[in-house]
């Protein structure tokens, strides 16, 4: 949308919405920067992927040595990718982190005598796959006992895989990496006394809870929901593709086995969705890290068809807090509550990480004015369009989030899972019309509201549709 605003220079706008002002011009801008910020530095197949900086650095020691972080950050790099039509910036990605698993392989090996392969929380340009040097103490317990964040990247493999529906793609590329990864977790799994199958040891990216015996602050466990969800949807994902493929019934056989054992998630006494195994104390309510909300996103194991987790994610996030200074969980709040169908709350969050988290040039600040890293910029883009289109739980729906500030608008060429192409316009915060290019010839499930519309579609097919979801000749 436009603002009137939109001829101000950049600092002086992002100044204007953090004293309050509302620019939704601005909001526009951001998400199309996002874009343009992928394309610059991840394009062309051969080179590197985005890393914490993106390409650019101003330091002879960048922070966190610009590498690559796979318990959030590398990942929210990549959520624009599908969803805003840049699956070509993908290819990088893609082939660094093949040869990380190539890698991965042989630690998985030499470390845990396993077959499949692991990556652990920080990696760098070639692929290392092995704990890291790191002493601090948040990031020692992550990098040494979180074997499964490599296992969180490779489901992009997957993502791209359902909004492509390229089956040579998932043939070649996803199904091997995630089959490597469904292998390595099933060998890692353990029982515990309650016959439930848990990793072990465990943790919850860089957070802790209090020992209700001796209330100091503790990092590892059994089975959090951070490494269950993580094996629960690996599991699921090659599962389905071993049938559409037809390869590996035994190994599905053992992952269905494995999948029926995996603790539930749970709803602790406060009535959030618990981050341990055990209803423990949290040492820091207010965390940046959201890590049990995995389900929620970007994987889709809690949707509104199950109310009570719907409910206990929102409580989740209201525990959290609204006072963070962090870009990337500012952005990641506001996918939250797009995905909650809370557009008041998710239209702040954007407006908390162009007002608080953005540098005059637009680029993401991690803190309020200090330390560049281009995740929040990534997380910002994928927000706003989550606000405007969703597609996961088999459907693709308009305007699932949009907020009263942006009531007349236009969208063009967004993606959506199924291999779809989504333009949208909407005045008066009503869907006026869309228009979907059907790229498989994939059933087409779309729904605006409590309307719904499903359609039979052909590869190539255009479908024309009025407000009301009615097919327009």
């Amino acid at each position: 949308g436009s603002s009137e605003n939109g001829s101000l220079p950049t600092d002086r706008r992002v100044a204007a919405v953090r004293d309050g002002a509302a620019d939704p011009g601005l909001a526009a801008l951001y998400f199309q920067y996002g874009r343009y910020l992928l394309l610059s530095s991840s394009r062309r197949p051969g080179r590197l992927p985005a890393n914490l900086q993106g390409l650019w650095n101003d330091q002879m020691w960048a922070p966190w040595e610009a590498d690559y972080h796979l318990n959030i950050n590398l990942q929210m790099n990549y959520w624009p990718a599908d969803a805003c039509n840049l699956a070509e910036t993908l290819d990088p990605l893609i082939d660094w982190f093949t040869r990380l698993t190539e890698r991965g392989r042989t630690t998985a090996r030499r470390l845990y005598e396993t077959d499949g392969w692991l990556a652990y929380l920080a990696t760098n340009p070639f692929g290392r796959s092995t704990p890291s040097a790191s002493t601090k103490g948040s990031q020692f317990a992550n990098s040494v006992l979180d074997p499964l964040a490599g296992a969180w990247m490779a489901m992009t493999l997957w993502d791209h895989w359902e909004f492509s529906r390229d089956r040579e793609f998932l043939e070649e590329k996803a199904y091997p990496v995630l089959r490597g990864a469904a292998e390595f977790i099933l060998a890692y799994l353990r029982e515990d006394r309650d016959g439930r199958m848990v990793i072990v040891p465990s943790t919850s990216p860089e957070n802790a809870y209090l020992d209700p015996r001796t209330g100091k602050r503790v990092r590892m466990t059994r089975g959090s929901t951070y490494h269950t969800t993580l094996a629960r949807v690996v599991f699921e994902a090659v599962i389905e593709g071993s049938r559409i493929l037809d390869q590996d019934a035994e190994l599905r056989e053992r992952l269905e086995t494995a999948l029926a054992k995996l603790p539930p998630m749970t709803i602790g006494a406060d009535g959030t969705i618990q981050e341990w195994i055990e209803d423990y104390e949290e040492s820091e309510p207010e965390h940046r890290h959201v890590s049990h909300l995995l389900g929620l996103h970007p994987f889709s194991l809690i949707d509104a068809s199950q109310p009570e987790l719907f409910e206990a994610a929102r409580k989740t996030l209201e525990r959290r807090g609204f006072g963070g200074d962090v870009g990337w969980s500012n952005a990641w709040k506001a996918v939250f509550f797009a995905r909650l169908r809370d557009s008041k709350q998710s239209h702040w969050y954007v407006e908390r990480l162009l007002g608080q988290n953005t540098f005059p040039n637009l680029m993401d600040a991690l803190h309020p004015g200090r330390v560049f890293q281009i995740d929040g910029n990534f997380g910002g883009t994928a927000a706003v369009a989550e606000m405007l289109v969703q597609s996961h739980g088999g459907k693709i729906e308009l305007l699932p989030a949009l907020p009263a500030a942006w009531p007349k608008g236009r969208v063009t060429g967004l993606r959506a899972r199924g291999a779809f192409e989504v333009d949208i316009e909407w005045d008066g915060g009503k869907l006026l019309g869309a228009t979907i290019k059907s790229l498989q010839g994939s059933p087409l499930v779309v729904a605006c509201g409590d309307r719904e519309a499903r359609l039979e579609t052909e590869p190539g097919q255009i479908i024309r549709l009025d407000g009301r979801l009615n097919v327009v000749e």
